[in-house]
Order: structure tokens, then sequence, then C-alpha cells
């Protein structure tokens, strides 16, 4: 018969870590409270039978909590577990006394697992755990996931009290006095000399934030650099792919399949796959600096100012790095505890000016302004971006009412180097997610555009009789407030594959190479359109890519709400820029 053990516990002791070491399945870890925010499931062939291992949500009490916290509570009271794998940590093990208590009350199946020991050693804390086993009547094992110690020991124990199922021994209740009298003994001044002198720079009231955000430029500046410079190589393959294999073996073929091939399916799949570097860039560094201990305090530095749009630190953190990519910081947002708190971050994340609208940014702003003029609209655009983000924040909190915020409360983790395994391990589960689930979505969308743009058969790709154009002329006076052209709407329609494919259709729809696009669009755009077309791209439908990690982390309703809502604010503040600043022009 098929068995079931869980891990619980409260957050940021390992619970995630040593389920990976035992299962082999890797999922995202860190050192910030409620970064497992889902139940992780996975079965292994243990004891000579199937073995179902849950990894649940931490919470640090069974009364109370957020709704991440609520869950595990439920699961702990409707959940059949056959043996319970409770987790401490051993560093804080007298704060979480109060929580072994009350499972120690409920009488569960139960193996204690005190992680960190390697931490706890560093620090001179020495713990008896055959004390605290002999005093329960339960097995307690001193155990490191990062360093794999006691992960055998685990293993064989969970196997003796399967076999001893249903006369494996419940924790004793009969205990005086505190639990762990004895048990936990530190120095008199349990310090850490670097935590304390790092925290006195990284949390310090003054330049703790700029640092802050110097860190963070760097991080996704790191992402888009070397992430941009793989997506370049792959973009290279991709092209030289097409050219040297797929146009000659179609060649062959109706010039209307084969463009379907190759510009739809083809091109969708090169696509999909340019976000892998960025995504597995993304997630190496955000499981490095969670694992670093320093995350965690960066969340704590922007409580305060996000508390004021009903938001947590942990929101700015994401909108931060969402300027590299909106991608992985949509799918970072499962940091979040609370549901309704991390589908707003999600609303508010497109917003973030990703580097792919900063490359038409510059573009344009360097094709119709002097240079001056021309960082002062891109730093302009910035400020939007942020602007976009809070006020969708606020009218959020507003329509969604979440259930209150979490205060972070929890003991700050000592610093540590990073453990690169785990961390590439992470990065790979997340990259093999995201391919999974955001395939279809944008196959289809890069297929949808090509068909608009080719259909009905034997049109020129954009002419004034495709199927795009004939939407772009029904919708011409949706845009005449902005003081577009229509040709520029069909370009629009390009970004709707990706930010910067802009450029690429407006080279098609101009009918000009990448050194007369300039000149071209100079010619063709005031400057005052141009600001209102900068904005609007700033603000409407987030990319294929975007879309469908929306779809997949909040459902359709999510995806939906942020595609009607960017385009709604897009069309008004891009119409209020070109009006305002066609006035001034005058």
């Amino acid at each position: 018969m098929s068995r079931r053990i869980a891990f619980i516990g409260p957050p940021n002791v390992g619970k995630s870590s040593l389920f990976s070491r035992l299962t082999g399945v890797f999922t995202p870890i860190g050192n910030w409270s409620g970064l497992t925010v889902d139940v992780k499931q996975a079965k292994v062939f243990w004891c000579g039978q199937m073995v179902e291992v849950l990894d649940l949500p931490g919470f640090y009490s069974l009364t109370g909590g957020g709704q991440e916290e609520q869950l595990a509570q439920q699961l702990v009271d409707n959940t059949h577990a056959d043996i319970w794998l409770l987790v401490l940590d051993a560093v804080h093990l007298p704060h979480q006394e109060a929580l072994l208590t009350e499972l120690i009350q409920r009488k569960l199946h139960m193996v204690i697992l005190i992680n960190q020991i390697d931490e706890a050693k560093r620090l001179g804390i020495r713990i008896d755990a055959n004390k605290l086993q002999q005093r329960l009547g339960i097995p307690v094992l001193a155990v490191s996931g990062r360093e794999c110690v006691g992960i055998d020991a685990i293993q064989r124990v969970v196997c003796e009290s399967i076999a001893h199922l249903p006369l494996i021994h419940r924790p004793a209740t009969n205990h005086h006095g505190k639990l762990l009298n004895d048990v936990w003994q530190a120095p008199s001044l349990l310090a850490d000399d670097m935590t304390e002198r790092l925290d006195a720079l990284f949390l310090h009231p003054l330049w703790g934030l700029p640092l802050f955000a110097l860190i963070m430029i760097m991080l996704f500046q790191g992402v888009f650099w070397l992430g941009g410079g793989i997506q370049g190589v792959l973009a290279n393959a991709f092209d030289g792919l097409q050219q040297t294999v797929l146009t000659p073996l179609l060649s062959n073929t109706p010039s209307w399949l084969s463009g379907l091939l190759i510009d739809g399916v083809y091109t969708g799949i090169a696509t999909l796959l340019s976000f892998v570097p960025l995504v597995a860039l993304f997630f190496f560094l955000l499981a490095s600096l969670t694992e670093s201990g320093y995350l965690a305090r960066m969340a704590f530095l922007a409580d305060g100012l996000m508390a004021r749009f009903g938001l947590e630190g942990r929101s700015l953190v994401l909108t931060v790095m969402g300027m590299g990519c909106n991608v992985p910081a949509i799918l970072g947002a499962r940091i979040i505890p609370d549901k309704r708190m991390r589908l707003l971050t999600q609303m508010m994340l497109p917003f973030a000016l990703c580097s792919a609208r900063l490359q038409v940014f510059v573009f344009i702003a360097a094709a119709l302004f002097v240079p001056w003029q021309a960082a002062l609209v891109v730093l302009g655009l910035y400020t939007l971006s942020v602007l976009a983000a809070l006020i969708t924040a606020w009218l959020g909190q507003k329509a969604m009412k979440p259930v209150g915020l979490h205060p972070i409360v929890f003991e700050m983790p000592a610093y540590r180097i990073p453990n690169w395994t785990m961390a590439l391990h992470t990065s790979w589960h997340e990259v093999m997610l995201f391919l999974r689930r955001a395939s279809m979505l944008i196959i289809l969308g890069v297929v949808a555009v090509w068909a608009l743009l080719n259909l009905p058969v034997g049109v020129i790709a954009g002419s004034s009789d495709s199927y795009a154009a004939q939407i772009a002329s029904l919708m011409a006076p949706v845009f005449e407030p902005m003081g577009l052209p229509q040709l520029y709407i069909l370009a629009l329609l390009f970004g709707l594959v990706a930010k910067e494919v802009v450029l690429g259709g407006l080279m098609v729809l101009l009918g000009v190479s990448d050194l007369g696009l300039s000149d071209a669009v100079a010619a063709s755009l005031s400057p005052a359109a141009a600001l209102g077309l900068m904005a609007f791209i700033l603000l409407y439908t987030p990319c294929l890519a975007t879309l469908s990690v929306l779809k997949q982390e909040g459902g359709w309703r999510l995806m939906l709400a942020s595609l009607g809502w960017s385009l709604l604010f897009a069309w008004l503040v891009a119409v209020a820029v070109y009006q305002i600043a066609h006035f001034l022009m005058q």
C-alpha cells in the first residue's frame, strides 16, 4: 500500500532543500519567509514500496497567519499523512518551541529534523538531539540539507517508521517544563560578527536603499548583458538554420505554406527559446541571492515604501528585476505568500520597462530628438513605468481587497556562500516549467500574427489587402487622437510577439534597410506622435511570453485582466502625452 509523508515546519528552515535532497525533485528554495507557496509533491520508491512525499507551505503556528499559513494549517488538520517530518532550524530552535509543543499535542506520527546543524556548529551552538528524542519518545535527527548531512539517516528512519506502522510511537506529552532544557546551548553572546557588520551596511537607514537599488541594477543588467549576448548567439543560429536548411528545404512548397512554417511556427519556436537564457540566468541569480541571505533584507528595506500601495517589499524587488525582463519576474512572484497580493504584483510587473522596450525607445528617441532630449525622454519613460506600476497596485488594492499585509517579522538569516548546485537545479526546474507551460501560447500567438499579416493567400505581408491592414484601418479612429499613421498601428501588431520586433516591422512597412530606418521614422512621425507612440509601447499589451506566464501563474482571468487594463491605460496615457506635447510644440 502506498504511504505518504509530509514536510512541515516554519518558513526558512530548509524544508524545500531537504525535500529536494530526498526526492531528487528540485524546487525553489531560499532564505525568506513564505518561499514555498505551493504544495510540492513527488513519488519515490522507498522501503520496497511507492511513497508520496509532500512539501507543505511554512507556518509559524496553528492559529492565525496569512493565506498560505492557513492552507498549511488546514492540510495538517485534513490531510492524511503516515509520517510528518517536522523541520526546525538549529540556529533559532528556541523560537520554534511553541510550534513544536502545538504539534506534539496533536499526537501526530512525527520525526523531527533539526536542520542547518552545520550553521549551528559554526556559531558554537550545541544541540543534544538524543536527549530531545528520549524526552519526546520520537525520532530526532540533526541534519543539514545544504551539506547533505543526515540524508541517508532520514530515509532509514522513515523506512523503519513505515515498517512499524501503525505501531509507531507518538510524541509523549507527559514532559515537564521547557522541551529544550539542556538540549540547545549557545554561547553567552550568540553573534556572528560578519553578519552584524554587513547588516550595519546593507540595512543602514540612509544608504541601505541606494545600495539595494545598485545591487538590483547590477543584477538585471547582468541578466540583460549576459543573457542578451546568449540571445544574440541563439538568434544568429536560428537565422543560419533558417537560411541554410529550412528555406532551401521548403523552396518548392507553396509560398503560403513555407511562410506559415518558417515565419509562423519556426519563428514562434525561436521566440520561445530566445527567452530561455533570461529565465535561466534570472532564477540562478535569484536563487543565489536568496541562499546568500541578502534577498530577505531587500524585502525588509522595501517593505515600508510598498506598504503605502497595499503591497510588500518583495513586490518592489520583483519590479526592479522586471526591468531586465518581465517574464522571469512574474514567475518569481511565487515567493509572495498571500495569493491576492501575488496576483496584484503580477498585474503591475508588465509595466516595468524591460530591456526589449528600451531598445525601441533608444532608437526612436535618437531618431527624433537631440541627445540631451533623448536622454530625458528615456528617463521620463522609466519614471512613467514606475508610476504605472504603482497606480495599478493602488487601484488593484481597492478592487481586489487583499487580505491585509504580512509584515516581515521573521529572523534574518545569516549570510552564506550560495550553494551553486542548488541554484543551478532551481534554474533548470524553472526553465523546464516555462518551456512546458508557455510554449503553446507563444507559438500560436506568433502564427496568429503571421496569419493576420499574410492572409488572404497571395497578399504582400502587411499590405492594405491583408487582414492586419483591414484591422488597422478599422482601428485608425481609435489611434487618431495619438497622431499615429496607419502603418505604425500595423507595427504595434508586430509588437504583440515581442516589443523589439516593432523595429523590424517598421523596416518592412517603410520599405527601408536598418541603415535607413532612422531617417524614415523621423520623416514619417512628428515628435509629439513619437512621444505618444513610446508611451503606448511602454504600457500596452505585454509580449506573448509575458501573457503566457500570466496565464500560467493566474489563469485566463489574470491574463485577460492584465491585457484589458494595459490596453485601456496605454491608450489614455498615450493620448494625454500626445495632446499635451502637440500643444506645447505648436
